[in-house]
């Protein structure tokens, strides 16, 4: 009996509405290569952690990165970001939800219990923490959060001064407080970093378009190389490298 699980985080893809490129980055074939990059692992789920689309949830970004994802036999898990549009998101991928407002879920792989926190608004509402209070609260087995804001300053000055989750110690007191919780895993921020707050750990994913500085007061992309995170877990250990492309 299998008892393992391995996971291919991916982010921030910045796919363009008709294939044009992204901040002269020609991002469809970065993310094309990323992921063959990942399959050669065979993960068992694949978690797209937000801003796939380019800007502002093109249609024609999501209609193209799921025509890809068919071609391929992982399961696949999605994590809204700031430049994702959930009605559009919803509405190609075929998501449902119950919970309307928001794309947050609990899922279970093995005795792993991956969940997603939405956090597209740039904060988590009122109704969402009550929704992760609540299901924090019945966690048995060992569990990873993924939401595409981090939930805690990073030491990255652009990032943290312009663009940080709004409530973020809110959602970190409800990690914090959680023993079940072994590791946060964020994208937004375009780098790659691992910080450890109250004996959490936190790992920044790097982008597949590109990176950006952790020392600059001002948008400065620092590197053109995509990456992508690998993440294996048993119940013995969680372990996680980047990996990036040449």
């Amino acid at each position: 009996m299998k008892n393992s699980v391995r996971i291919a985080h991916i982010t921030d893809l910045h796919i363009s509405e008709d294939g044009s490129l992204f901040r002269d980055i020609d991002v469809r074939n970065n993310f094309l290569e990323v992921l063959e990059s990942a399959l050669r692992f065979v993960p068992d789920v694949i978690v797209l952690g937000g801003d796939l689309a380019a800007d502002k949830g093109e249609l024609g970004a999501y209609r193209w990165i799921k025509e890809v994802l068919a071609e391929q036999s992982s399961s696949c898990l999605i994590v809204p970001g700031n430049h994702d549009v959930l009605p559009n998101l919803e509405k190609v991928f075929n998501i449902k939800n119950s919970r309307q407002q928001s794309q947050d879920f609990v899922c279970h792989y093995e005795e792993l219990v991956v969940l997603g926190l939405d956090s597209s608004k740039g904060v988590i509402t009122s109704q969402q923490l009550d929704w992760f209070h609540e299901s924090l609260k019945s966690l048995e087995k060992d569990a990873i959060l993924f939401i595409h804001h981090p939930p805690i300053d990073c030491g990255c000055t652009f990032m943290d001064s312009r663009y940080a989750l709004t409530n973020r110690k809110d959602v970190f007191q409800l990690v914090s407080e959680c023993p079940q919780i072994a590791a946060v895993f964020c994208g937004h921020y375009h780098t790659e970093k691992t910080i450890i707050q109250e004996g959490k750990q936190v790992y920044l994913t790097p982008s597949t378009a590109m990176q950006i500085s952790q020392t600059s007061s001002s948008y400065e992309p620092e590197s053109l190389r995509p990456g992508w995170r690998l993440i294996e877990w048993t119940p013995s250990k969680l372990s996680t490298r980047v990996i990036y492309l040449d």
